[in-house]
């Protein structure tokens, strides 16, 4: 049988605890709204600020212009976020990076952390707290990996008065494989399929397998802390390995703890690294290094700092010529990628099961009899797990894709909850009472990020899943 998500006595647990939430819901607005997370989605969520005088994890402001907290502080009565008036000023907003998987934790009420532990600066290997001050529970994470089944299950232990967790995707964003090596000259070194998995289940180790390069040993870079960048990465690798040509690679493994996904283990002097800053920072300062990083986060450190060593490889389908066209198979370079991703499958009330399949695949599960049905929307992993091909059989845009989610309380907000209402909304742009624009392209313009469209949740959605 099925294992389910929840039972009975879990169940009548939380309902029993949702009538302790006109308590919560009496308290005082707060003046900040603290949430933390992915680090993938941080520039589109802040700006650039962040980055300067140096980078820090903790982001309490209200945003740069056309960033998702910039577009949310801006909103008033007279331009408001879908049909979220609020007030005239709203809570400014503190993002922690913690990485998906803390985010979620903290978020959840697991005990190895808290909304109120110390959020420090980028590189540190722990972080464990979004920097709230004492008692201050967190309003919403963010994370490129959806919710699991324990996951879902452990919400319903920890915050049975808040009745269960929301999530809604938010925005899209390209993952990157980057290179430290002088002896590349080309602007982009050109990876196939096959090359790169093998590069990452260590078959190929030297740089001297990758082209007329002079011998270097290679140094496998990949996260340390859960991630939903490690979760994107993986979902493309173990869909596209098992068939590469013209060699196979089986055996990845998609999770959001890379150190999970290897087929056997990492290679032989691999180097893991915290948060997407560390694993950019572990590339450019090891000769040889290969890893993988979000193009937005990168980018914006090698604007700031063109000296860096660090570049954006360009995926190739296959080694070889293509047969329909005669030519090699195109390049297909991360920085160069469509402004919009539509979302063609996305799933309500479903989870990521404990278990993979055979292949390595994620597995969906029912939340069975949900609290709140409805409002856990999940893009299928697999319909962005590569690009789709042309009618010459290649591929047609760059195929190593995110989904970035907005994780929040259903109950249990108070007074903040038109304010939350309106920050989950920002993302999907700002209109008359009753109507968005789904797919805005304001947030993080230009930066590396996919703005959702198709089945994104509305303002209606939002006020029926997020209440006092």
């Amino acid at each position: 049988m099925q294992s389910r998500v929840k039972n009975r006595s879990s169940l009548a647990a939380a309902l029993a605890a949702a009538m302790l939430a006109p308590a919560i819901a009496s308290a005082a607005p707060a003046t900040t709204l603290y949430g933390g997370g992915a680090s993938l989605p941080t520039t589109a969520y802040v700006g650039s600020s962040w980055f300067t005088p140096s980078p820090a994890l903790r982001l309490s402001s209200a945003g740069d212009a056309g960033s998702l907290f910039g577009q949310y502080t801006a909103s008033t009565a007279a331009t408001p976020i879908g049909f979220f008036t609020g007030t005239t000023t709203r809570p400014a907003v503190s993002y922690c990076q913690t990485g998906s998987g803390t985010g979620k934790k903290v978020l959840i009420g697991d005990p190895t952390v808290s909304a109120s532990n110390a959020c420090p600066d980028q590189g540190t290997s722990s972080v464990t707290g979004f920097g709230a001050p004492s008692g201050v529970q967190a309003s919403f994470a963010g994370s490129d990996s959806p919710l699991s089944t324990s996951e879902f299950s452990a919400f319903l232990t920890n915050k049975s008065a808040r009745v269960q967790p929301v999530q809604f995707p938010a925005i899209g964003a390209v993952i990157a494989v980057i290179y430290n090596n002088p002896a590349v000259k080309a602007a982009s070194l050109p990876l196939s399929e096959s090359k790169i998995c093998r590069i990452f289940s260590g078959e190929i180790n030297n740089w001297k397998q990758l082209g007329p390069y002079p011998s270097k040993p290679i140094k496998v870079v990949f996260r340390s802390d859960g991630s939903g960048t490690s979760f994107a990465f993986s979902n493309h690798l173990s869909k596209v390995c098992p068939t590469a040509e013209p060699i196979a690679v089986t055996g990845f493994k998609t999770n959001q703890t890379f150190s999970s996904a290897f087929p056997v283990a990492a290679p032989t002097g691999s180097i893991g690294a915290p948060q997407n800053g560390g694993v950019t920072t572990a590339v450019s300062t090891t000769d040889g290094a290969i890893g993988f990083a979000d193009v937005a986060d990168t980018s914006e450190r090698i604007r700031l700092n063109p000296s860096i060593s660090l570049k954006f490889a360009s995926v190739v389908l296959k080694d070889g010529v293509n047969p329909a066209t005669g030519q090699v198979y195109s390049r297909k370079n991360p920085l160069a990628h469509p402004a919009t991703f539509p979302l063609s499958s996305v799933l309500t009330d479903k989870v990521i099961a404990s278990s993979l399949d055979a292949n390595g695949r994620p597995v969906l599960q029912d939340i069975v009899a949900p609290p709140r049905p409805g409002c856990v929307l999940l893009a299928a992993p697999d319909s962005y797990a590569t690009a789709p091909l042309n009618a010459n059989g290649d591929y047609a845009s760059y195929p190593i894709v995110a989904v970035s989610y907005l994780i929040a309380n259903a109950a249990g907000n108070g007074q903040n909850t038109k304010n939350l209402q309106a920050l989950l909304a920002a993302p999907y742009g700002k209109g008359a009472a009753g109507t968005y624009s789904a797919g805005t392209t304001t947030i993080g313009a230009g930066k590396g990020y996919l703005y959702l469209t198709g089945k994104v949740p509305g303002p209606v959605k939002i006020a029926q899943c997020v209440k006092a």
